[in-house]
């Protein structure tokens, strides 16, 4: 089973290849020099005791510092979603595992570059997770094949 850890970790990796700027899992209130902001929105539909759809909405901000003229250009905003598109696609690396991204959506709204997308995958609960649960298990089936 993956865990939030996991998530975070692979997209801090993927964000840091690919670009020079500090990556936040919270706001900045006032900030010094230009990052990159990741917000994660997780939902699961269970389907029994060990499997479980997963879907999470991944949003990525960039927040550029103006430059000297307080100008953010908007050309160096559309070469950073051209960079998350190559690094993401086809799909993402979480720990052992491969996941298609199948959607993605970029804007841009007050200078900062709004990259989304969601990862749709069925994960699992390992059965150590399940140890101390008793459970009643088949012992003999008889079958009488005409």
């Amino acid at each position: 089973m993956l865990k939030a850890e996991d998530f975070q970790k692979a997209l801090v990796n993927l964000v840091e290849k690919i670009l020079p700027y500090n990556v936040s899992f919270d706001f900045v209130e006032e900030p010094d020099e230009s990052y990159v902001w990741i917000d994660i929105k997780p939902r699961k539909k269970s389907w029994d005791k060990v499997y479980f759809q997963r879907i999470l909405e991944i949003e990525i901000q960039v927040i550029l510092i103006p430059d000297d003229f307080g100008i953010i250009k908007h050309s160096e905003l559309w070469k950073i979603i051209d960079k998350l598109d190559a690094a993401i696609m086809p799909c993402i690396k979480i720990k052992d595992r491969f996941i298609t991204v199948q959607d993605f959506k970029s804007y841009i709204v007050d200078d900062i570059l709004h990259y989304e997308f969601s990862l749709d995958f069925t994960d699992y609960v390992p059965n150590d997770e399940h140890e101390g649960n008793d459970y009643d298990l088949m012992e003999n089936l008889e079958m009488k094949l005409n």
